[in-house]
C-alpha cells in the first residue's frame, strides 16, 4: 500500500514536471522544455513498475519531447524520440501508434521529402478512422497534414480538397464558432492567396478572426496569427500601409502574450521587414530582419533553418540596395545552414541558388547566373516535378539572362515553358501569369514587334485589374511598360496616359520616395520632353499631386467610416453575448457584477479606443503636413528638372547635387545609384562643353560601378562608352576609340559576340570613325553593326532603318548623294512598315533626305522633303515644339541658298519664335537661330544687324558652354566673315585666330574644322592681296582635308578652287585654269553636271578666260553657269545677276557696250528685286554701269552712277573701306579723261589713303591707285611725278603678282611713254624691252615646259613599250605554268571527284570561266602585237612623214560653238593614249562610244562583262574602237570625238592639241564681279539641325 502510495507520488512529480516542460514548449522556449521533459525521463526510469500507467506517461514525454526537436530542427533527434513514443504506443493502443506517424511526417515535410511525409500522414489517417471513426477530430487534423503536403507541391486543388474534408467534419461535431474551424479558415485563405484570389483569402481569414474574436478575446495569440495572414495579403496585394497596420497588431498581442522573445515574434519581425523591403525603406527592412535574427539565435541557435532564412531575406536586402558582395556572403551563409540541416537537394537549397543567381545577373555575370538556375532548376524538378510553380519562377528567371543577353528567342522559348506551367496549376487568371506576360512584352518590344508587346501588356493588365485592383505596383509596371511601347512608335498621348496612370499608382502605394516612383516621372518627363510641351509637363505633375492628395483624402474618410461601422458591430455582437449571458445566469446579482465588470471593460476600452483615435488623429495631422512639404519639395524638384529641358544647365546641376546629397545621406558613398548621379552631372557638363569636369564625374561613377560590380560588368561598359563621347565631342578620337574598345572586349566577354550592345559599340565606333573622317572604316563598323541587328533584330527593325540612316549619312559626307539617298530610302521603307506613315521618326527621314537634296542644289526636292517632314511633326508633336523650329529652321536654310532672303528671314523668326517659347531665351539652339538671322543679314549686306545677331549668339553660347568650347570658336569665325566682308581685315583676323585657338586646343591639330579655319584667314589674306600668304593658309587646309576626307571630296574641290582664283589674281592663268579644271572633276563626279558647285566652278573659270582676253570661251562658261543656275535657282536668285555681271563685263572688254549696259541692268533689276537698294552688289553695279559709260565718254552719266554707288557703300561699309577706294580711284579716272585734273587727283589721293590704312603699302589695288595718279601726272606734263608713281605702282606689282604678270607689263609701257615723251630714247627703248622681254620670256617659258612635256610622253611611250615587251615574255612562262597547272588541277579534280562529286562541279565551273578570261586577255594581247607589227610594216616611212606635220583644222563642238585646234602629229596613232585617259573620261565614256560610232548593243554588252567598274568599262571600249578603227584611229580622230562629246579637257590636259583663239589687248577691267561662291559657303557656318 505504502510503495503504491509512494509511485503515485513520483507520478504526481513527474507529471508536475512535464506539465513545466509543455509550458515552457508553448512558450517557444524549446530548450528548458527539453529540460524538464529529460528530467521527466531521468525519474520516470527510476519507477521499476512496467505498468500502463508509466508506459503512458513515458509515451506523452517522448512525444512531447519529438515535438520539441521538431520545433527546433533537429530531426533526427524528433525521429529518434518519435520511435521511442511508437514503441510504447504499440503496448497502449493503436490510435497512439498514428500521432507518432504524424511526427514522422512532419519531418519528411520538411525536409522536403512529401511523398514520405504523404506515407506517414495517410497511415495516420487509417489508424485514426478505424479507431476514431471518419467524424472525429483528430481526423480532421489528418487531413489538414495531408492538405498541407499537397499545398506545399503547389498542388492547390487537392489542397483545397482536403482542407474542406476537414472542414465538414468538424462544422458537424463543433459549433460553427469553435477555434478550430478558425485555423482551417486560415489555411483556406493562404491556399487562395498562393492562387492570386486575394479577395477569397481575406474573406477566409476574416471569418477566421471573427470566430478568434468570438471565442478567444482580443488578444490571443491565434487572433496575431490571423492578422500576420491578412497581412500578407495585403502585402501581396501592394497594399503595404494596411498590411504594416496587420503586422503591428500581430505583434502587439504576442508581445503581450508570449513575451519579446519567442520565435513567433521573430516571424512578425520578418513579415514587417518583407513589407520595408518592398517600400525601398532599405534601413528600416535591415533593423527588422537583425531583430528576428537576435530572437532566433538565441530561441533556436544559429545553425537552424530559420536563420538561414532570415540571412537569406537580409541578402535580399543588399541586393536590392546594390551591395552585391555583401548579399553573396548573406546568401552563402544561408546556404551553408541549409546544406547542413537539410541536405544538398532541399528546395530551400534550390531557392538559396535562385537569388545567388539572382546576384550574378544584376552583376552582369550571365554565365554564372544561368549556372546557378540552372542547379536550383534540377533540384526543383528531382522535389516538385516538372510542373511546379517554382519550376515556373525558375524558367521566368533564365528568360530574364537570355533577355540581358540580347538572345530573344531563347527568353521568349522559357517565358513560354513559364507560361505553359502557371496556367495548367494557377489558372488563367493568376497574377503570375500576368507578370510572364510583361516580360514576354518587354521581349516584344526590344524586338519592335510593337503589335504582339501591346497584346501581351494588355493581357497582363487584364488579370492584373481584375485580381490586384487597380492601385498594384505589378499594374504600374504594366501601364509603363505599355508607355514604352507607345513611346517606341510615337504615339506620345497615348504613352502619356499609360505613365501617368503608372505614376499615380506608384505616388500612392509608394510614396514619393520610392525610386520606382522617380523613375516612373523621369518616363513622364522624357516624353513631355521629346513633344516639347515643357508647361503641360509642370501642370500635369500638380494636377497629378492635386487629384492624389484628394484620393488619399476621401480614401481615409472610407476607412475612418469603416473602423466606425466595425466598431459598431462588435458592440452590437457583445451586446447580443451579454444579452445570452444573462438569460442562462440564475442570479440576477451575478449577473450584474459580470455586466458591471464588462461595462468597466468596455469604458477603459473606450479610452483606449479615444486616445488612440487622438493619437492617430495626431499621427495623420504630421502625415498631412509631412505630405504638404513632400508635395512642395517635389513641385520644387520637378520644376527645376523642366528648368533642365530648357537648356539651364546650372539649375540642373543645382537638383543632381540635391539629389546626390541626399542618397549619399541614405545609401552612402558606395552605392550604384550614386554612380547614376554622378553620370547624370557628367552629362550636364559635357552638354556645357565642360569636358575636364564630365570625365571627372565620370571616373567617379566607374570608381563606385568597379568596385561595387566588378571590372567586367555591361554598366562599367556603359561607362567607358560615355567617357569615349566626351573624348568624341573634344576630337580626341583615339582616346575615344580607345575607350569604346575597351566597353567593346567587356560586351564581348559577357554578352557574346553577337549581343544588340555590341551593335550599338560599332555603332559609336562608326562616329567616330565618320567624324575622323575615316569613311571607309565608319562604314565598315556601321555595316558590323547592321550585321548582327539584322540577325538579332530581322531586317524591318527600326534600329535597322537607324544604322541605314547614318550609312546614308557617311555617303552624304563622301559626297555620295545617290547611294546616300538610296540608305535613307531604305531606312523610309523600314520606319514606314513599322511605324506607319506619320511617326517622327517618318519625319527624320524625310528631314535626312531633305539635307541630301539640299547638298546637291535640288532645293525644290529638299523643300518638299522639309515640308513632309513638318507635316508630320506639327500633326504628332503640335505647332510649337522644338522639333518644328528645327524644321523651319532647315527650311529657311534653303530659302537662303536661294537667295530668297526675306522668307529664309520669316522661317528663322517661326522657329525663334517657338524655341524662346519653349526653351527660354538662354538655350544654346536660341543662339543656333540667331547666328542663322545673322548668316542672313550679312549676306543683305546689313552689317551691323548681322554683328548684333551674331553677338547674341555669342553671349548666349558664353553663358552656356564657357569660353573654350568649339561653337564659340565657331561664332568668332562667324563675327571674323562680317569684318571680312566690311574690309576690317585685321579685326576679321583676329576673330579667326581666336577661333583657331579654341579649335586647336579643343579638336588638335588635324581636325576638319581647323582646316575650315585656315581657308577663311587664306580668304581674308587673299582680299589683303597677300596671295602667298593665302596660298600657304589654302595649303594647309588641303593638306588635312586630303588627310581627312580623301582627294575626292567637295570640300577638296572647294579650296582648288579658292587657290585658282589666288593664281588668278596673279596673272598664274594656267595654274588657275588647272586648280578650277581639278575642282570641277570632283564636283562632277561627286555631284553630276547640274549642282550650283558646278556652275561657280564654270564662272570662275570664264573669270580666267576674261582675264587672258579669250572672251569666246569666257562667254561660254558664263552661260553654262547660267544655265545651271537658272534650272536650280530659278530665274531671279541674287547669283543669276551676278552671272548676267560677268557676262556684262565681257561684252564692255569686247567694245559691246549695249550688250554690256542690257545685261548690267538685267542684273540690277534682280539684286534691286532681291536685296533691296542698299545692298553693297547694287553699288558693285552702278560702278559697273559707271565704267560703260566712261568709256563710251558719256562722263556725266558715269560720275552719276559711281556717286549712287559711293553713297550705297558708305552708308553699309563705312568711310574706310577698300571697296570705297575702288570707288574713289574709278571717279579720278573719270575726273582724268575730262581732264579736270586736280580733282582726279583729290579721287586718288583719297583712295590712296584708305587703301595704306586698310590693305597695307603693298596691295595690287594700292599699284593701281599710284598707276591713275602717274597718267594725271603724265597728262598734267609733271613727267617726274609720274615717273615716281608708275615706279612705286611697278615696284608693288613685281613684289605681289612677279615679273611675267600682265599689269607689269603695262606698267612698263606706262614708264617708257614718259621717258618717250621726255625724249629719254634709251631709257623708253629699254623700258619697252623689259614690257617686251618679259613677255618673251613667259612665252619661251611656256614653249619649254610644252617641249618638257613632249620628252615626258616619248618617254612614257618607250617605258610602255618596254613593258609589253617583258609581258610578252612574262606571257609564255605564265602559260608554260598555267599548262602545268592544269595538269595538277586535274589530278586535284580526280581525287576531289572520289570524295565530293558536287564540290569539284562547282571547281570545274570556276575553272572553265577563268580559261575564257585568260583566252579572251590572250586574244587581245595578241590583237595588240599584231598591230604593232603592222605600224612597224614597209609604210613606216610614209606614216612618220605624215606625223611629223603640224595642221589646224576646226570643230564644231555644237550648234553655238566651233573651235579651231592646233596639233602636232595628227595621224599617229592614238591608242598610246588610252590607258592614260580612261580615268579622265570617267562615266561619260558611253557618250564618247556613240561618238566613235558603237552601237547601244555593244555599249551594253561592255556593262555586263564590266559590273561595277567605270574604268574597267572605258578601257574595255576603247580597246574595241581601236581593233575596229584601226590605222584610222589617229589622235585626230580621237580629239575630234572628245570634243564632240564635251571631253575637251581630257584633250587639253594630256597636251593633245591647242585651241587657237583670237588675241586682243589685254585690258584691266572695272570692278567686274567675280564670284567666290566656294568661300562664301565656307564662311556661311550655317547650321543644320
Amino acid at each position: 500500500m505504502g510503495n503504491r502510495t509512494s509511485n503515485s507520488t513520483i507520478f504526481d512529480e513527474i507529471e508536475s514536471i512535464r506539465k513545466k516542460g509543455v509550458k515552457y514548449h508553448g512558450e517557444g522556449n524549446y530548450e528548458d522544455a527539453l529540460f524538464y521533459f529529460q528530467k521527466a525521463v531521468t525519474q520516470i526510469k527510476s519507477i521499476a513498475e512496467s505498468s500502463d500507467c508509466r508506459r503512458q506517461l513515458e509515451y506523452s514525454i517522448y512525444l512531447a519531447m519529438a515535438q520539441s526537436y521538431l520545433e527546433k530542427y533537429q530531426l533526427i533527434e524528433a525521429n529518434e524520440y518519435s520511435g521511442k513514443a511508437e514503441k510504447l504506443a504499440k503496448k497502449l493502443e493503436e490510435v497512439k501508434i498514428s500521432y507518432c506517424f504524424d511526427i514522422q511526417g512532419d519531418c519528411k515535410r520538411l525536409q522536403s521529402d512529401f511523398m514520405g511525409a504523404l506515407s506517414d500522414y495517410n497511415k495516420s489517417l487509417q489508424i485514426k478512422l478505424k479507431s476514431l471513426g471518419s467524424e472525429h477530430l483528430d481526423v480532421c487534423k489528418s487531413y489538414q497534414k495531408v492538405g498541407l503536403v499537397y499545398h506545399n507541391q503547389g498542388k492547390h486543388d487537392e489542397a483545397l480538397k482536403e482542407y474542406n474534408k476537414s472542414l465538414r467534419i468538424k462544422l458537424k461535431i463543433l459549433e460553427n464558432n469553435d477555434p478550430s474551424i478558425a485555423v482551417l479558415y486560415d489555411s483556406i485563405g493562404q491556399v487562395y492567396q498562393d492562387l492570386g484570389k486575394y479577395d477569397d483569402a481575406l474573406s477566409m481569414h476574416n471569418k477566421s478572426l471573427k470566430i478568434n474574436l468570438t471565442q478567444l478575446g482580443d488578444n490571443h495569440p491565434s487572433i496575431a496569427t490571423t492578422y500576420n495572414n491578412i497581412g500578407l495579403v495585403y502585402d501581396n496585394q501592394g497594399k503595404y500601409d494596411d498590411a504594416l497596420s496587420m503586422y503591428n497588431k500581430s505583434l502587439k498581442i504576442k508581445l503581450t502574450q508570449l513575451g519579446d522573445n519567442h520565435p513567433s515574434i521573430a516571424d512578425t519581425y520578418n513579415n514587417i521587414a518583407n513589407v520595408y523591403n518592398h517600400q525601398g525603406k532599405y534601413d528600416d527592412a535591415l533593423s527588422m530582419y537583425n531583430k528576428s535574427l537576435n530572437i532566433n539565435l538565441t530561441q533556436l541557435g544559429d545553425n537552424h533553418p530559420s536563420i538561414a532564412d532570415t540571412y537569406n531575406n537580409i541578402a535580399n536586402v543588399y541586393h536590392n540596395q546594390g551591395k552585391y558582395d555583401d548579399a553573396l556572403s548573406m546568401y552563402n551563409k544561408s546556404l551553408k545552414i541549409n546544406l547542413t540541416q537539410l541536405g544538398d537537394n532541399h528546395p530551400s537549397i534550390a531557392d538559396t541558388y535562385h537569388n545567388i543567381a539572382s546576384v550574378y545577373n544584376r552583376q552582369g555575370k550571365y554565365d554564372d547566373a544561368l549556372s546557378m538556375y540552372n542547379k536550383s532548376l534540377k533540384i526543383t524538378q528531382t522535389q516538385l516535378g516538372d510542373n511546379h510553380p517554382s519550376i515556373a519562377v525558375t524558367y521566368n528567371n533564365i528568360a530574364s539572362v537570355y533577355y540581358h543577353q540580347g538572345k530573344y528567342d531563347d527568353a521568349l522559348s522559357m517565358y513560354n515553358k513559364s507560361l505553359n506551367i502557371n496556367l495548367r496549376q494557377l489558372g488563367d487568371n493568376h497574377p503570375s501569369i500576368a507578370i510572364t506576360y510583361s516580360n514576354i512584352g518587354r521581349v516584344y518590344s526590344n524586338q519592335s514587334k510593337h503589335k504582339e508587346a501591346i497584346s501581351m501588356y494588355k493581357q497582363s493588365l487584364k488579370i492584373q485589374l481584375s485580381v490586384l485592383g487597380r492601385n498594384h505596383p505589378d499594374v504600374a509596371k504594366s501601364y509603363s511598360g505599355l508607355g514604352n511601347v507607345y513611346l517606341a512608335e510615337g504615339k506620345h498621348e497615348e504613352a502619356i496616359s499609360m505613365y501617368e496612370q503608372s505614376y499615380n499608382i506608384l505616388l500612392s502605394v509608394l510614396g514619393h520616395n520610392h525610386p520606382d516612383v522617380a523613375k516612373s516621372y523621369n518616363n513622364l518627363r522624357n516624353v513631355y520632353q521629346a513633344e516639347g510641351k515643357r508647361e503641360e509637363a509642370i501642370s500635369t505633375n500638380e494636377k497629378s499631386l492635386k487629384e492624389k492628395q484628394e484620393e488619399q483624402e476621401k480614401q481615409e474618410k472610407q476607412e475612418e467610416k469603416q473602423e466606425e461601422h466595425e466598431k459598431q458591430e462588435e458592440q452590437e455582437e457583445k451586446q447580443e453575448k451579454q444579452g445570452e449571458n444573462r438569460e442562462q445566469e440564475e442570479k440576477e446579482k451575478q449577473k450584474e457584477l459580470e455586466e458591471q465588470e464588462k461595462r468597466e471593460k468596455q469604458e477603459k476600452k473606450q479610452e483606449k479606443q479615444e486616445k488612440q483615435e487622438e493619437q492617430g488623429e495626431k499621427r495623420h495631422q504630421e502625415e498631412l503636413e509631412e505630405k504638404e512639404k513632400q508635395e512642395k519639395q517635389e513641385k520644387h524638384e520637378k520644376q527645376e528638372e523642366e528648368d533642365e529641358l530648357a537648356g539651364k544647365y546650372d539649375d540642373a546641376l543645382s537638383m543632381y547635387n540635391k539629389s546626390l546629397k541626399i542618397n549619399l545621406t541614405q545609401l552612402g558613398d558606395n552605392y550604384p545609384s550614386i554612380a547614376t548621379t554622378y553620370s547624370n552631372i557628367a552629362t550636364v557638363y559635357n552638354r556645357q562643353g565642360k569636358y575636364d569636369d564630365a570625365l571627372s564625374m565620370y571616373n567617379k561613377s566607374l570608381k563606385i560601378k568597379l568596385r561595387q560590380l566588378g571590372d567586367n560588368h555591361p554598366s562599367i561598359a556603359t561607362t567607358y562608352s560615355n567617357i569615349a563621347s566626351v573624348y568624341d565631342d573634344q576630337g580626341k578620337y583615339d582616346d575615344a576609340l580607345s575607350m569604346y574598345n575597351k566597353s567593346l572586349k567587356i560586351k564581348l566577354t559577357q554578352l557574346g559576340d553577337n549581343h544588340p550592345s555590341i551593335a550599338t559599340t560599332y555603332h559609336n565606333i562608326a562616329s567616330v570613325y565618320k567624324d575622323q573622317g575615316k569613311y571607309d572604316d565608319a562604314l565598315s563598323m556601321y555595316n558590323k553593326s547592321l550585321k548582327i541587328n539584322l540577325t538579332k533584330l530581322g531586317d524591318n527593325h527600326p534600329s535597322i532603318a537607324n544604322t541605314y540612316n547614318n550609312i546614308g549619312n557617311v555617303y552624304s559626307d563622301q559626297g555620295k548623294y545617290d547611294d546616300a539617298l538610296s540608305m535613307h530610302n531604305k531606312s523610309l521603307n523600314i520606319n514606314l512598315t513599322k511605324l506607319g506613315d506619320n511617326h517622327p521618326s517618318i519625319a527624320n527621314t524625310y528631314n535626312n533626305i531633305g539635307n541630301v537634296y539640299s547638298d546637291q542644289g535640288k532645293y525644290d526636292d529638299a523643300l518638299s522633303m522639309y515640308n513632309k517632314s513638318l507635316k508630320i511633326r506639327q500633326t504628332q508633336l503640335g505647332d510649337n515644339h522644338p522639333s518644328i523650329a528645327n524644321t523651319y529652321n532647315n527650311i529657311a536654310s534653303v530659302y537662303d541658298d536661294q537667295g530668297k532672303y526675306d522668307d529664309a528671314l520669316s522661317m528663322y523668326n517661326k522657329s525663334l519664335k517657338i524655341n524662346l517659347t519653349q526653351l527660354g531665351d538662354n538655350y544654346p539652339s536660341i543662339a543656333t537661330t540667331y547666328s542663322n538671322i545673322a548668316t542672313v543679314y550679312n549676306r543683305q549686306g546689313k552689317y551691323d544687324d548681322a554683328l548684333s545677331m551674331y553677338n547674341k549668339s555669342l553671349k548666349i553660347k558664353l553663358r552656356q558652354l564657357g569660353d573654350n568650347h568649339p561653337s564659340i570658336a565657331t561664332t568668332y569665325s562667324n563675327i571674323a566673315s562680317v569684318y571680312d566682308d566690311q574690309g576690317k581685315y585685321d579685326d576679321a583676323l583676329s576673330m579667326y585666330n581666336k577661333s583657331l585657338k579654341i579649335k586647336l586646343t579643343q579638336l588638335g591639330d588635324n581636325h576638319p574644322s581647323i582646316a575650315t579655319t585656315y581657308h577663311n584667314i587664306a580668304s581674308v589674306y587673299k582680299d589683303q592681296g597677300k596671295y602667298d600668304d593665302a596660298l600657304s593658309m589654302y595649303n594647309k587646309s588641303l593638306k588635312i582635308n586630303l588627310t581627312k576626307l580623301g582627294d575626292n571630296h567637295p570640300s577638296i574641290a572647294n579650296t582648288y578652287n579658292n587657290i585658282g582664283n589666288v593664281y588668278s589674281d596673279q596673272g598664274k592663268y594656267d595654274d588657275a585654269l588647272s586648280m578650277h579644271n581639278k575642282s570641277l572633276n570632283i564636283n562632277l563626279t561627286k555631284l553630276g553636271d547640274n549642282h550650283p558647285s558646278i556652275a561657280n566652278t564654270y564662272n570662275n573659270i570664264g573669270n580666267v578666260y576674261s582675264d587672258q582676253g579669250k572672251y569666246d570661251d569666257a562667254l561660254s562658261m558664263y552661260n553654262k553657269s547660267l544655265k545651271i543656275r537658272q534650272t536650280q535657282l530659278g530665274d531671279n536668285h541674287p547669283s543669276i545677276a551676278n552671272t548676267y555681271n560677268n557676262i556684262a563685263s565681257v561684252y564692255d572688254d569686247q567694245g559691246k557696250y549695249d550688250d554690256a549696259l542690257s545685261m548690267y541692268n538685267k542684273s540690277l533689276k534682280i539684286n534691286l528685286t532681291q536685296l533691296g537698294d542698299n545692298y553693297p552688289s547694287i553699288a558693285t553695279t552702278y560702278s559697273n554701269i559707271a565704267t560703260v559709260y566712261n568709256r563710251q565718254g558719256k562722263y556725266d552719266d558715269a560720275l552719276s552712277m559711281y556717286n549712287k554707288s559711293l553713297k550705297i557703300k558708305l552708308r553699309q561699309l563705312g568711310d574706310n573701306h577698300p571697296s570705297i577706294a575702288i570707288t574713289y580711284s574709278n571717279i579720278g579716272r573719270v575726273y582724268s579723261n575730262q581732264s579736270k585734273h586736280k580733282e582726279a587727283i583729290s579721287m586718288y589721293e583719297q583712295s590712296l589713303k584708305i587703301q595704306l590704312s586698310v590693305l597695307g603699302s603693298n596691295h595690287p589695288d594700292m599699284a593701281e591707285s599710284y598707276s591713275g595718279l602717274g597718267n594725271v601726272y603724265f597728262a598734267e606734263g609733271k613727267h617726274e611725278e609720274a615717273i615716281s608713281m608708275y615706279k612705286q605702282s611697278l615696284k608693288i606689282q613685281l613684289s605681289v603678282l612677279g615679273s611675267n604678270h600682265p599689269d607689269v607689263a603695262e606698267s612698263y609701257s606706262g614708264l617708257g611713254n614718259v621717258y618717250f615723251a621726255e625724249g629719254k630714247h634709251e631709257e623708253a627703248i629699254s623700258t619697252n624691252e623689259k614690257s617686251l622681254k618679259e613677255k618673251q620670256e613667259k612665252q619661251e617659258e611656256q614653249e619649254k615646259q610644252e617641249k618638257q612635256e613632249e620628252k615626258q610622253e616619248e618617254h612614257e611611250e618607250q617605258e610602255e613599250q618596254e613593258e609589253k615587251q617583258e609581258k610578252q615574255g612574262e606571257k609564255k612562262e605564265q602559260e608554260e605554268k598555267e599548262k602545268q597547272k592544269e595538269l595538277e588541277e586535274q589530278e586535284k579534280r580526280e581525287k576531289q571527284e572520289k570524295q565530293e562529286e558536287q564540290g569539284e562541279k562547282r571547281h570545274q565551273e570556276e575553272l572553265e570561266e577563268k580559261e575564257k578570261q585568260e583566252k579572251q586577255e590572250k586574244h587581245e594581247k595578241q590583237e595588240e602585237e599584231d598591230e604593232l607589227a603592222e605600224q612597224e610594216s614597209d609604210e613606216t616611212e610614209k606614216f612618220n612623214a605624215g606625223c611629223a606635220s603640224t595642221i589646224r583644222f576646226k570643230v564644231s563642238v555644237d550648234s553655238n560653238e566651233t573651235v579651231e585646234i592646233e596639233m602636232d602629229e595628227p595621224n599617229s596613232s592614238a591608242k598610246k593614249y588610252n590607258g592614260k585617259i580612261v580615268k579622265d573620261i570617267g562615266t561619260k565614256w558611253k557618250t564618247l562610244a556613240r561618238e566613235f560610232g558603237i552601237d547601244e548593243g555593244d555599249i551594253d554588252k561592255i556593262i555586263a562583262e564590266k559590273i561595277g567598274s567605270v574604268d574597267d568599262q572605258c578601257a574595255q571600249m576603247l580597246s574595241i574602237n581601236k581593233r575596229r578603227k584601226g590605222r584610222s584611229y589617229t589622235k585626230k580622230a580621237l580629239v575630234e570625238a572628245l570634243f564632240k562629246s564635251g571631253l575637251r579637257s581630257v584633250a587639253e590636259d594630256h597636251r593633245m592639241c591647242k585651241v587657237v583663239s583670237t588675241c586682243k589687248n589685254l585690258k584691266r577691267k572695272a570692278n567686274a564681279v567675280k564670284e567666290d561662291d566656294m568661300i562664301a559657303y565656307l564662311k556661311r557656318n550655317t547650321t543644320r539641325l
